[in-house]
C-alpha cells in the first residue's frame, strides 16, 4: 500500500521521505510507505501573480497531500494564493514544516485554515544545552576515533591525522578543510544512546511533535496549534485530529475529479473550432481549446496558441465521457497538425507523438485505427465505422447496336461460331445415323414409309 506525497520545494522532503521509510523499517509488501510523485518550486514569493501561476501547475495534477517547505514569512502568501485557487478545500491536507510554522505555537493567523497540519520540535532553553551538549560529545568521540585509527595504523600516536596548521578563522585564505570529508565520517560513524546519523549526517532519532490548527475552543478567539502527535524512537503516538474544514474524516489523499490534458486537431464535423463570444466565453456544446495560427498549408505562423472554441461530434462525447468518468479536462491542438506517422529515427510525430511522449493522455479526434498505431497507442472501440466504395464516371453517348459483342473480342466469337457448327452437325448426323427411320446404320430403305 502506496500514499501519494506531493512536494512543494526540494531536497529536504526527499530526504524526510527516505528516512522514515528507511527508519521505520517498514514492510513494502504490506504497509504503508510514502512515495513523491511531484515536485513544484515557488521561486519568486514577493510576487502575488508568480505565486498564482505556480500554483496552477499545482490546480491542474492529482497532488492532495502536500508538504510545503518555506519560511514563515511566506506561510500566509502561499496559503492565501492557494485558498483562492481552492486549494485549501476538504479534499486537500496541507503539511508545513518547521520553517513555515509560527514560532509562538500558542496564536495562529486567522487566514492558516483549520485542519493544517505541522511538524514541530522543542527549541528553548534547556533545548538548546541539551543540543550543545550532544554535539560536544559527537566531536569527542569522532577526534578518539580518528587517534584510535592512527595508533592502530602506525603503532604510536604522534599528531592528529589532520592538516589544521593553516586554518585560522581571520585568514584571507580558503578555509576550506581539506581533511574535512574524511572527519565527516567518522562523525556520521559516531553513535551513542539514541544518537545515531544516516549517511547524510543526520539525526535518525529524535523527539517530533506534530500539531494541528484547531478552530477555538470556549472563550479564546484566535485559532491554535495543538498537539496531535509524538514521534520517537519507539514509534508514532497520535490523537485526535481536526481534518480540513472540520471533516470527520481524513481526506482520501486522491482528486475527487482527474484532470487530462487531450491533444486534438481540427477535422470537421467532429472537431471544429470556433471564436469565444464577445465575453471571452464559449457556448453551449463547446469548450476553451489552444490552437495555433496557421496558413493555408496548416504551417504554424507563431509559436503562441490562441484560444478557440472547440465543438463537433467527438468534443460532444469527450463532454459525455468527463461527466460519466468524473474527470476535468485540457484542450490543446498537436503542434505539426499530423496524425501521427513513423520518423525515419523510429520516432512518431503527431498526435500519437504526444501521446508517446506523456504530453497528452488521451487524443480526441476521427483518428484511423490501422495496425502500426495500434502497437504503440491504445484505441477506444470504434463510435463510428465507413465503407469504402469505388466511384465511376457514367459514360455518355447512346448503346451501340453491337453492344452485345463487347463482351467478347472477334478471335473468340470467330471460335464460338466454327465449335457451335460443328457440334451441331455431329450431332444431327449421329441422330440420324443411329435412328431406324433415318440413314439407319447405311442400310437403303426398300419402300417409301409414310405415317
Amino acid at each position: 500500500m502506496y500514499a501519494e506525497l506531493d512536494l512543494c520545494v526540494c531536497v529536504f522532503a526527499y530526504l524526510l521521505v527516505h528516512e522514515v521509510n528507511r527508519s521505520c523499517q517498514y514492510d513494502p509488501l504490506s504497509t504503508f510507505r510514502f512515495n513523491i510523485i511531484d515536485e513544484l518550486l515557488i521561486s519568486n514569493t514577493t510576487d502575488v501573480s508568480a505565486i498564482h501561476a505556480d500554483l496552477k501547475k499545482l490546480y491542474k495534477s492529482d497532488a492532495r497531500i502536500i508538504l510545503l517547505y518555506c519560511i514563515e514569512m511566506d506561510t500566509i502568501k502561499i496559503l492565501d494564493a492557494a485558498k483562492s485557487l481552492r486549494l485549501m478545500t476538504d479534499e486537500y491536507l496541507w503539511f508545513l514544516t518547521f520553517e513555515a510554522i509560527n514560532k509562538n505555537r500558542l496564536l495562529v493567523a486567522n487566514n492558516l485554515p483549520v485542519g493544517v497540519l505541522g511538524v514541530f520540535y522543542e527549541y528553548g532553553e534547556m533545548e538548546m544545552k541539551q543540543a550543545i551538549e550532544i554535539a560536544v560529545n559527537v566531536w569527542l568521540r569522532a577526534l578518539q576515533q580518528s587517534v584510535q585509527t592512527s595508533v592502530l595504523s602506525s603503532g604510536i600516536f604522534t599528531r592528529l591525522p589532520w592538516d589544521i596548521a593553516n586554518l585560522k578563522c581571520h585568514s584571507k585564505n580558503s578555509l576550506q578543510w581539506r581533511d574535512g570529508p574524511k572527519f565527516f565520517e567518522y562523525l556520521k560513524n559516531v553513535s551513542f544512546d539514541t544518537v545515531q546519523f544516516n549517511e547524510h549526517g543526520q539525526l535518525i532519532y529524535r523527539d517530533i511533535y506534530i500539531v494541528n490548527v484547531q478552530p477555538p475552543v470556549a472563550d479564546e478567539e484566535n485559532q491554535k496549534w495543538i498537539q496531535v502527535g509524538l514521534y520517537t524512537p519507539e514509534g508514532v503516538q497520535m490523537q485526535h485530529i481536526t481534518w480540513p474544514n472540520g471533516a470527520r474524516t481524513p481526506p482520501s489523499g486522491k482528486p475527487k475529479r482527474h484532470f487530462l490534458q487531450i491533444v486534438t486537431r481540427e477535422e470537421p464535423p467532429f472537431v471544429e473550432y470556433r471564436d469565444l463570444s464577445q465575453n471571452g466565453s464559449c457556448g453551449h456544446s463547446s469548450y476553451l481549446c489552444y490552437v495555433y495560427e496557421r496558413d493555408s498549408n496548416k504551417v504554424r505562423v507563431s509559436g503562441s496558441s490562441v484560444q478557440k472554441c472547440c465543438t463537433g461530434l467527438s468534443i460532444e462525447l469527450l463532454h459525455r465521457l468527463s461527466v460519466a468518468l468524473n474527470f476535468d479536462f485540457c484542450l490543446y491542438e498537436v503542434e505539426d497538425f499530423q496524425w501521427g506517422t513513423k520518423n525515419v529515427d523510429g520516432t512518431w510525430n503527431g498526435i500519437v507523438g504526444d501521446l508517446i511522449n506523456g504530453k497528452a493522455d488521451m487524443a480526441v479526434s476521427s483518428m484511423t485505427i490501422d495496425e502500426d498505431r495500434s502497437t504503440v497507442i491504445n484505441f477506444s472501440l470504434p463510435y463510428m465505422e465507413t465503407g469504402i466504395t469505388f466511384i465511376v464516371a457514367i459514360r455518355e453517348g447512346a448503346i451501340s447496336a453491337t453492344a452485345f459483342l463487347e463482351p467478347y473480342d472477334l478471335p473468340s466469337w470467330c471460335l464460338i461460331l466454327v465449335c457451335s457448327v460443328h457440334v451441331t452437325g455431329t450431332s444431327i448426323f449421329l441422330f440420324e445415323w443411329f435412328s431406324p427411320y433415318g440413314l439407319d446404320h447405311g442400310r437403303k430403305l426398300s419402300s417409301s414409309k409414310f405415317p
